[in-house]
């Protein structure tokens, strides 16, 4: 109630006034506080959002991997500041992620063409890129809101890949971006050169006799498509769990998508270890507000679990042996003999 209202009121009148309008102005007080935080929220995730959503937009001319990583840090440092590159602010992911980029300047010493300088810098610019995106979330995402609408975009824009990979079925389109057309003939013959200057869907693989088409969608391969979407299905999940109505079943025919579309980039490892997460999520959000989640639970778990895995190492220790062996050693020995050379 405005005060020139309250002034010409009696002042039992104005007392009852300001007692009818104290559950209002409360109400309008948390309505503010909300809009606040949310303003707030959004302030926060920003950045990462722009660099999330700058991923499909630079891949249509071929410098998703080229110029993404550079864009990511402008926009990481514009917002967050020195606070990003001060020493004593690296902490936790931060730190370790500081360790590779010192260890990874090692491998230098083992160059020997221009080709390799080339390609270090390429793949050394990426794990930049990276640690300026986790500097900035240590640093300046401090509300869980924030990090939810990071979460929401990280899903939206993989639906907007999805729906870009499912095209491949109505039409196999391809065309060479522009940045592919101006790499330098050394880099653009190169397996990772031929797929950023050819733009594609995906392309036919036969794969265990089920399907023989292979999606890749704006990643540089297939297999980079499957390890992304396996990453992020898991949000798509905690979103529909955490919304109600329509926005839930929303969240959940993404997560369905994205199931279906990790068997079509046929990512093996995507799929073996969606096998394995996507149940124990399951199991651990039907069993959150139960008795079996419990330190006393999971540590009696833990101790089966391990003594499980300990007496098969002891048993089939010989047949474990002979098959590492077949698998990572004798199969491998013609690609490590070429690698080493």
């Amino acid at each position: 109630m405005p005060p020139s209202i309250l002034l010409k009121m009696p002042t039992g009148s104005s007392h009852l006034a300001m007692e009818s309008s104290g559950p209002q102005l409360s109400r309008w007080q948390a309505a503010s506080d909300h809009l606040t935080q949310k303003a707030k929220a959004q302030r926060e995730a920003r950045p990462i959002v722009m660099i999330l959503w700058a991923g499909p937009l630079l891949w249509f001319i071929g410098g998703e991997r080229l110029l993404l990583p550079y864009l990511a840090i402008a926009i990481c440092l514009f917002s967050g500041g020195k606070a990003l590159i001060t020493p004593g602010n690296f902490k936790g992911p931060v730190l370790w992620l500081f360790v590779l980029l010192v260890m990874q300047l090692l491998s230098v010493l083992q160059i020997s063409t221009t080709l390799r300088y080339i390609t270090f810098v390429w793949d050394y610019s990426i794990y930049i890129g990276f640690f300026f995106i986790f500097s900035y979330i240590s640093l300046r995402i401090v509300s869980f809101d924030a990090l939810v609408i990071i979460v929401k975009h990280m899903v939206l824009m993989l639906a907007a890949c999805h729906l870009l990979a499912l095209t491949y079925f109505v039409s196999e389109w391809g065309y060479s971006s522009i940045i592919g057309k101006i790499l330098p003939d050394q880099l653009r013959n190169t397996p990772m050169g031929r797929n950023i200057e050819f733009r594609s869907m995906g392309r036919k693989l036969y794969f265990f006799g089920l399907i023989d088409d292979r999606l890749s969608s704006i990643f540089l391969t297939s297999i980079h498509y499957g390890a992304a979407t396996y990453i992020i299905t898991p949000f798509s999940l905690f979103l529909a769990f955490s919304s109600r109505g329509l926005k839930s079943i929303i969240w959940t025919v993404l997560f369905l998508v994205s199931v279906g579309v990790i068997i079509y980039t046929q990512s093996r490892t995507a799929m073996v270890l969606a096998g394995v997460a996507i149940p124990v999520i399951f199991f651990f959000h039907r069993v959150r507000n139960t008795a079996l989640f419990s330190r006393a639970v999971f540590l009696f778990a833990g101790f089966l679990l391990c003594t499980a895995i300990l007496g098969g190492i002891i048993v089939f220790w010989g047949y474990l042996v002979a098959s590492f062996n077949s698998f990572f050693i004798e199969s491998r020995a013609s690609s490590a003999e070429k690698r080493f050379e």
